[in-house]
C-alpha cells in the first residue's frame, strides 16, 4: 500500500499549506494553526503520507471535553481524493480516541455537504443536533437592521459581565431549557462542541466570557472587530431580547460584525432572522467509542 498514516510533524508544513490554501473561497487556517496545533497536548495531528510524494491528507484529532473527542480540519490533496482516505483519517483517528479513553467522537458537516455526511453514517457516525451559523457585518454603519438604518433605538435590555455566581444561577435554566434539548447539552466554542458542565460556565466567567440580562444569559467572546455568540440560554423560549442585546453590546464595543453559532431551534432562527440575518444550517455527527487499551 503506498499510504501510511503517521503522526503530523513540523517538516511536513510546507507540504500541507501548499494543498489547503485554497480549501474555501476566503483561503483555509490550517497552515497558520499547523504549528501549534503540534504543541498542544489536547491535540494530535494525523498526516496521510504517500510512498513517493510525501503528505497528501491531513486531520486534527482535539479533546475538547474530557473523555470527548473532536474531528475537524480533514483535508486531502486534491489530486488523492476519492481513493479513501478521508475513511482512513477517520477511522484512524476513532481508534486513537479510543485508545487514549475517550468515549465518543463527534464531527460537524455542513447540511449541503452531501458527500461526507453519507461518508461519516457508513463510518457508524449519527447525527445528533442541528445548528446555525449566521454572521452579519456593517453594524456601525446600519445598527438597526429591522428598520433599515434610520435612529439606533437601543434595546430593552443590556448584557453585563456575569460573575460566577451568575453561572451557577445560569445552570438550573441551562438544564430545563428547550434549547437545551436541541442542543443535546453542548456547546461549541472555536468551532469544537463537547458537552457543557457547570465548570465550564464557571471558566468562562471567570474569563469575561459569560454576559446575563434579565432574558438570560449568553457566552460571546468581543474582539477588536468583531462579537461572536456561542451560546444562548434564555429564560423561557423568547431569545429575541437576548440577540438584540447582543446587537448593543457589539455596537457599544464598536465592532462591526456579529456572529451567531448557536442551536437550530425555532426561536433562535426566528430572532437570528428577525436580524436580517441568513442563518446557514450544519450538524454534529456523533460516534460512541469502546474503552480501549491506552497507547503509550
Amino acid at each position: 500500500m503506498s499510504y501510511r498514516v503517521r503522526s503530523g510533524r513540523a517538516d511536513d508544513l510546507a507540504r500541507l499549506a501548499a494543498f489547503t490554501k485554497e480549501t474555501f473561497r476566503w483561503g483555509d487556517y490550517v497552515a497558520d494553526a499547523y504549528l501549534g496545533w503540534l504543541d498542544d497536548p489536547a491535540i494530535e495531528v494525523l498526516v496521510v503520507e504517500h510512498a513517493a510524494e510525501g503528505p497528501v491528507a491531513m486531520a486534527a484529532l482535539k479533546q475538547p471535553g474530557p473523555h470527548q473527542a473532536w474531528l475537524a480540519a480533514a483535508r486531502v490533496h486534491p489530486d488523492h481524493r476519492r481513493r479513501g482516505l478521508a475513511s482512513l483519517m477517520n477511522d484512524t483517528a476513532v481508534e486513537w480516541a479510543r485508545e487514549r479513553g475517550d468515549r465518543v467522537a463527534r464531527l460537524l458537516i455542513e447540511d449541503w455537504n452531501e458527500a461526507p455526511q453519507r461518508q461519516v453514517e457508513a463510518l457508524g457516525f449519527r447525527r445528533t443536533s442541528r445548528w446555525l451559523h449566521a454572521s452579519r457585518s456593517g453594524l456601525l454603519a446600519d445598527p438597526n437592521p429591522t428598520t433599515n438604518g434610520g435612529p439606533r433605538v437601543p434595546g430593552p435590555e443590556r448584557l453585563e459581565p456575569a460573575s460566577r455566581v451568575g453561572a451557577v444561577d445560569a445552570w438550573p435554566v441551562w438544564e430545563r431549557a428547550r434549547i437545551t434539548r436541541a442542543a443535546r447539552g453542548l456547546i461549541g466554542r472555536h468551532w469544537m462542541w463537547w458537552r457543557l458542565t457547570p465548570d465550564d460556565l464557571a471558566r468562562f466567567a471567570a474569563d469575561g466570557l459569560l454576559w446575563s440580562c434579565p432574558s438570560g444569559w449568553v457566552v460571546a467572546e468581543v474582539d477588536d472587530d468583531a462579537v461572536v455568540v456561542e451560546w444562548l440560554c434564555p429564560h423561557g423560549d423568547d431569545v429575541r431580547r437576548l440577540t438584540k442585546a447582543c446587537v448593543d453590546l457589539a455596537v457599544e464595543h464598536r465592532c462591526d460584525t456579529l456572529e451567531f453559532i448557536v442551536p437550530d431551534h425555532p426561536s433562535a432562527r426566528a430572532a437570528i432572522e428577525r436580524l436580517s440575518m441568513v442563518p446557514e444550517s450544519m450538524s454534529i455527527w456523533e460516534k460512541p467509542l469502546q474503552a480501549g487499551p491506552r497507547r503509550p
